[in-house]
């Protein structure tokens, strides 16, 4: 019979304590860094697990709120298979666009390769061809830049970028032999906000430049100003009152979706220029408004203005690369609006992590921290920090924030009962924030420190695994650990943690007495040792008429009707007890389950919503109802 891992895991324990005693009796104690000559088994691979990072604490949100949608309509146990079904249904639709998309690059590459220049299509060939080879290029970019994000930090190098060389040779094909084109002026906007993606400002630019010369008309105006301003605007010693004369010819356009984003930037650049009065005017009115109420809308309507405002307003802070949390406040607080920071300086930490400025992001958290510090969903900001560090891959700065949550956002723990068996927990004094706190707050934010901890031991013991050759990761898996053994070592999903990290000091880190620790650890969580998986002993359902064929599960067989017929004594009672028992079956006229018994009915009685009866039918548990016909 082959052994189970967990014997396995005894076995090593056995084996750790026999070369102690080995060690002990011929040469004294065994030092760390010294072999033993017991070779165990072998490791166990964790397989492929997920650190908490910043997007997958993005996609978990993005998928709990879909499943808010959803969740009056639908039952909580199907709500699970029916995200699943739309996630497949998301990924082949994508699959499928992507397949299309290269069908139709390689039409309008033979047409463009056998069509002459002249042709009156052929401008707008090399538009459409430019425009899907650009969307092709662009996920090619996402792709590489999730393979750098994955790979270990020290192994990175340079970040990529987009490459749109070959979709601009399309547009700038149409701008030199195509003048009379008709759509022109589009062609020119394509082609500077490619350059833009691609860091080419000045390419960029003289785009935007030539749309205001030969195309004063053009719907593009707008944006033609505003990215005049923004290249004035982000300079590395900007000239504002440039940048707010260009935020003002955008402002004219009152029914441009670019007003609103250029009304608070006009808004900065007056705070810059020291004209606080009318920054303050200008930034604070939509936003007072939508706080204070407005006549003729209703909430909804002020909550939509009132989040694009907020948008516009992070979008400001998160552009200019030179602008952090800190400064936002003092902006704030200068124009009146200080009210309105803790919500501001939230929506901007948010902003920065979903830009990948980390950094900055957790710093916007920090200081929203100091808004707020007793605020129910402070150890939420505080696990975004952690998240934010583990993206980064800070290893140093994901232990201490680890600590630093348990100490700020835990209880100290309760001391060992009369007869533990597990070590007692060190303790510390109890913090403000839990003082202040409902005893339901305090269960949901030591559930989700413990949880984010876990995932993201087990996500790096992983990720070390996989690597194969970073000694840092090894040593960071197992301190993180050793914070989660620290304060929740007597739960009982300690067991998997005691492990883990036992392995990890036998087989990488050489230090067996760790090692034994922990799995004397596991002993006393659960002397027996963690039971292999075992098959469900739930009990099957009832066969019905609409069970799928292929189920595996045998059908009861019938009564046999050449079996000893019952005297009338019996055949009463049988009735009798029949009736009280009623049976549930499914009716295949109209699919709806009614109850009835499993002897003969001969009365014409109806028993389903359908009209159909059941005359004369023998309904025994092999046989479904048959329609009268």
């Amino acid at each position: 019979m082959r052994p189970s891992r967990w014997l396995l895991s005894g076995a090593l324990a056995g084996l750790l304590s026999l070369s102690g005693v080995a060690a002990a009796q011929d040469s004294g104690p065994a030092l760390k860094g010294e072999t033993s000559s017991i070779k165990p088994v072998a490791e166990r691979k964790l397989g492929k697990k997920k650190r908490p990072t910043v997007a997958k604490k993005k996609a978990e949100k993005e998928k709990k709120e879909r499943s808010k949608q959803v969740s009056w309509q639908i039952p909580a146990k199907l709500r699970a298979a029916l995200e699943k079904k739309i996630d497949q249904r998301i990924t082949r639709n994508i699959r499928e666009a992507k397949k299309l998309r290269k069908e139709a690059i390689g039409l309008l590459r033979k047409f463009i390769q056998e069509s002459p220049e002249k042709a009156p299509s052929m401008p707008e060939a090399l538009m459409r061809l430019g425009e899907l080879e650009w969307e092709d290029a662009r996920d090619q970019f996402l792709v590489d830049f999730n393979t750098w994000e994955e790979a270990p930090a020290s192994k990175r190098g340079e970040p990529p970028a987009p490459k749109y060389t070959l979709a601009r040779s399309r547009f700038e094909r149409v701008l030199k032999k195509h003048k009379t084109y008709s759509e022109y002026d589009f062609a020119l906007y394509v082609d500077g906000f490619l350059a833009t993606e691609e860091g080419k400002g000045e390419e960029a630019l003289n785009r935007f430049n030539k749309i205001l010369k030969w195309f004063p008309k053009s719907r593009f105006v707008p944006d033609a100003h505003m990215v005049r301003a923004e290249s004035e605007f982000l300079k590395d010693a900007p000239n504002y009152e440039n940048a707010y004369n260009e935020y003002e010819e955008v402002l004219k356009y009152k029914d441009s979706p670019l007003y609103d984003l250029a009304l608070f930037k006009s808004a900065w650049c007056l705070w810059r220029l020291g004209q606080t009065d009318e920054a303050a005017k200008r930034f604070l009115a939509v936003f007072k408004a939508t706080e204070e109420g407005g006549k003729g809308r209703t909430q909804d309507e002020l909550d939509e203005l009132q989040a694009e405002a907020l948008r516009n307003l992070v979008a400001v802070f998160v552009e200019d690369e030179k602008n952090s949390a800190e400064d936002m406040y003092k902006f704030l607080v200068k124009a009146g609006g200080e009210k309105f920071a803790g919500k501001i300086v939230r929506a901007l930490a948010e902003a920065f992590y979903d830009q990948a400025h980390f950094e900055r992001g957790i710093e916007a958290y920090r200081l929203l921290l100091k808004l707020e510090p007793t605020s129910p969903d402070a150890y939420k900001y505080g696990l975004q920090i952690a998240a934010g560090h583990s993206t980064m891959q800070d290893w140093k700065s994901l232990q201490k924030d680890y600590r630093w949550l348990i100490r700020t956002y835990t209880l100290p723990p309760a001391p060992p009962k009369k007869g533990a068996k597990t070590p007692p927990l060190p303790t510390y004094p109890a913090s403000p924030w839990t003082k202040v706190q409902r005893p339901l707050t305090l269960t949901d934010s030591e559930r989700a420190i413990e949880r984010q901890l876990s995932d993201d031991g087990v996500g790096l013991h992983s990720k070390a695994q996989a690597d194969k050759a970073s000694s840092n990761e090894w040593e960071a898996t197992s301190e993180l650990y050793a914070i989660y053994l620290s304060r929740f070592g007597d739960k009982p999903s300690a067991y998997e943690v005691y492990f883990n990290h036992a392995e990890i000091n036998f087989y990488h880190l050489n230090n067996g007495a760790v090692a034994a620790e922990r799995l004397h650890g596991c002993r006393a969580l659960n002397p027996k040792g963690k039971p292999p998986a075992t098959r469900s002993t739930t009990r099957s359902r009832p066969w019905s008429a609409r069970a799928p064929a292929s189920s595996k599960q045998p059908r009861p067989r019938a009564r046999s009707r050449r079996s000893r017929p019952p005297t009338r004594s019996s055949q009463r009672r049988w009735n009798s007890t029949s009736r009280r028992i009623p049976k549930i079956r499914t009716c295949p006229s109209c699919s709806s389950a009614r109850a009835s018994s499993t002897t003969t009915m001969k009365s014409s009685i109806p028993r389903c919503g359908c009209g159909a009866c059941c005359s004369r039918s023998t309904l025994t548990a092999a046989t479904p109802w048959a329609p009268v016909s």
